[in-house]
């Protein structure tokens, strides 16, 4: 709606409803901006300083509670973080933007992960993973046939129990596992691995190849919010001086450790 007709229609209201139509009109224009910007005390202290009428404080609160209510039951967000949410940012509150949204899976995962074929030994693998600390942090493991296309994962633990000794991979490895595709937001990952109860998803091509592109694990997760920490101290650093950097107050004396002679 706007923001001219908000007056006008609350002049309408007032001659409708009776009182002062100045007083309706600057409800409509205050109770506006309280809907749009979810903030009603703003609103309030806005309209109360365009025309300093003490009668007019409890209407406005009325009307700017009203208006904040409707609007945070009708609407998702407001129109602050409209235009950003429309960028295809999550907004999880206002102002704040979920650090999972800002991160493609592609991004952050596992490219060419080490993959075993479905007639490889498990005891074999056992003990490359027991000696290379690099691949047994993958956490997970594709099974791919000679094109590259997936048959299936096996996890570290699956190689543990003695049902897998002298076993082949096919035998242990689970044949139909969740997975995430390189397009996707870190968000829906998160969601997926804790629905599934799982710490790492194969990363497969959206089309029916079934060719495995890499492995995302919870590590990679973490990576998101890594990213947000570095950006803060970032921008934290930024705002000191270079020339406060050099002053150092002076230490008294005797405020240094005594070495025990």
């Amino acid at each position: 709606m706007p923001s001219s007709a908000c007056p006008s229609l609350g002049g309408i209201m007032g001659h409708g409803l009776g009182g002062s139509a100045a007083t309706w009109e600057l409800m409509g224009m205050a109770g506006t901006l309280a809907g749009v910007t979810r903030s009603p005390f703003t609103s309030v202290v806005f309209a109360f300083e365009l025309t300093h009428d003490t009668g007019s404080l409890l209407p406005l609160l009325i009307a700017c509670a009203l208006a904040h209510l409707t609007s945070a039951l009708v609407l998702r967000r407001s129109i602050l973080t409209e235009k950003v949410s429309r960028r295809g940012f999550h907004v999880m509150r206002e102002y704040i933007v979920d650090p999972l949204e800002a991160l493609f899976v592609r991004e952050v995962m596992v490219a060419e992960p080490y993959s075993v074929t479905p007639d490889s030994g498990a005891d074999e693998f056992r003990r490359v993973l027991e000696t290379d600390p690099v691949i047994r942090r993958q956490r997970l493991y594709p099974v791919v046939d000679e094109a590259a296309r997936m048959q299936g994962v096996v996890g570290w633990t699956d190689l543990l129990g003695p049902s897998a000794q002298g076993q082949a991979i096919s035998a242990v490895m689970h044949g139909q596992p969740v997975v995430a595709f390189p397009d996707e937001t870190l968000r829906s990952v998160a969601d997926r691995m804790a629905e599934h109860q799982v710490g790492a998803l194969p990363v497969v091509e959206r089309s029916d190849s079934g060719v495995v592109l890499g492995v995302v694990t919870s590590f990679e997760l973490l990576a998101a919010r890594r990213r947000q920490l570095e950006e803060e101290r970032h921008r934290e650093a930024s705002l000191y001086l270079p020339v406060y950097r050099h002053l150092r107050l002076p230490r008294r004396a005797g405020s240094g450790r005594r070495t025990p002679g």
